[in-house]
C-alpha cells in the first residue's frame, strides 16, 4: 500500500507510508485528511480525520487488482484508488 495513490474520480491524491497517510485535493493541494491504515492480506482498514469537518471517518478496502483498491466508507459511500507511483 505504501506509495502514491489517486482517486479514480480525480478529486484527491494520497500518499501512504509506514501505516500513515495524507490525502490532498488535486486542484488546491489542500490537505483533505490525515490518518492511519493497516494491511491484512488483500484487505486494508483505514481510519482518518477529515480536516474540513474534524470528524473521524473509516473505510474497509480491498485490492481489486495489483494497483487498484475499492473502499466502502462506514456510514455509506465508497471510493476507488489507483496507484500512481
Amino acid at each position: 500500500m505504501d506509495g502514491s495513490w489517486a482517486s479514480t474520480d480525480g478529486v484527491f491524491v494520497a500518499s501512504f507510508q509506514g501505516g500513515s497517510f495524507t490525502s490532498r485535493f488535486v486542484k488546491t493541494n489542500e490537505v483533505l485528511a490525515q490518518g492511519t491504515y493497516s494491511l491484512t492480506g488483500a484487505q486494508v482498514a483505514m481510519q482518518w480525520l477529515s480536516v474540513a469537518t474534524q470528524e473521524q471517518r473509516s473505510a474497509s478496502c480491498s485490492f481489486t487488482g495489483a494497483n487498484d483498491v475499492h473502499c466502502e466508507q462506514a456510514g455509506g459511500g465508497g471510493f476507488e484508488l489507483r496507484r500512481t507511483a
